[in-house]
């Protein structure tokens, strides 16, 4: 995952002081973000670490996972598409 399109995806959908959004991407780099359980760990750390609240956590979550899902999908439709 790209760290620099991380930190734009959690700028663009969750608004945060300056140099938040940097600190999550580093504290979500190399963990896993299937499964409720691994989402309570991220937003249970995020929340710790950065000093946010419960819902902004979720929203940076939710920002990451919503940013790979539809990395995915364009990889997925780009096997299947015309050249």
């Amino acid at each position: 995952m790209d760290k620099d399109q991380i930190i734009a995806a959690i700028k663009e959908k969750v608004e945060l002081p300056e140099g938040v959004a940097e600190k999550a991407a580093k504290l979500l780099d190399g963990k896993s973000l299937v499964g409720h359980a691994n989402k309570d760990d991220i937003v249970k750390t995020l929340t710790e670490k950065l000093k946010i609240d419960e819902k902004k956590a979720n929203e940076i979550y939710n920002a990451v996972v919503g940013f790979l899902a539809g990395g995915a999908m364009d990889k997925i439709k780009g096997l299947f598409g015309k050249k």
